[in-house]
């Protein structure tokens, strides 16, 4: 009984739909553009600007490290390296990244910035996992200077390294013959990046 008063009413609305010229007709409406599913880019921008580069994958910007492997990296570098000691949980470091970052452009030929990260102390955790967290971290950051994990236990990387201050952000800056040349705790300004990088200029002209 109910379909029969469905179909009856549906019946009813399409006759007067007809009759009254309800439909439209061919020619009232401008034809339309077919759909596409690409992507137009936006005015006064084209795709080479819309679309940006990948970026470094993070598991090349963070790789996990005992204390032997650091110190076999450090006793590898041949010019200037910077020690930046980070940490992604890590608030002041966060803000002084941007700096950390300018400070590896501008040394380019005269020297590397190598991170530590100091991820592992807080909880632990797969060491795969959590550099490829860090990894990821610093892509977002707009890092792209390679990090290292520290795995080994706090107080065997501060003795190992010899790091009194045990807080971060940190930096040491070494000479091509493993010499501490600066030290500095604490979050970097941009007049300490400027001294350190003067520093490492004069050094280039000795």
């Amino acid at each position: 009984m109910f379909q029969a008063l469905v179909r009856g009413a549906l019946s009813r609305v399409a006759k007067r739909v007809a009759k009254d010229g309800l439909f439209e007709k061919e020619g009232e409406r401008a034809p339309t553009a077919p759909l596409s599913n690409r992507a137009e880019p936006e005015p006064g921008r084209g795709f080479s600007e819309k679309l940006q580069e990948p970026g470094p994958d993070p598991r090349a910007l963070c790789q996990p490290a005992g204390l032997r492997a650091v110190l076999e990296r450090v006793s590898e570098q041949d010019g200037v390296l910077v020690l930046h000691h980070w940490a992604t949980w890590c608030a002041p470091c966060e803000e002084e990244l941007p700096l950390i970052q300018a400070l590896a452009e501008s040394l380019q030929d005269h020297g590397e910035v190598l991170g530590l990260s100091w991820d592992a102390f807080e909880g632990g955790g797969d060491p795969q996992d959590m550099s490829v967290a860090v990894g990821r971290y610093a892509k977002e950051h707009g890092v792209d200077f390679p990090t290292l994990l520290l795995t080994d236990a706090p107080e065997k990387v501060f003795k190992a390294l010899s790091l009194d201050f045990q807080r971060i952000p940190q930096t040491r800056v070494l000479a091509p013959d493993g010499r501490v040349l600066l030290q500095h705790d604490g979050a970097m300004t941009q007049d300490d990046i400027d001294g350190l990088l003067a520093l490492v200029h004069d050094l280039d002209a000795q």
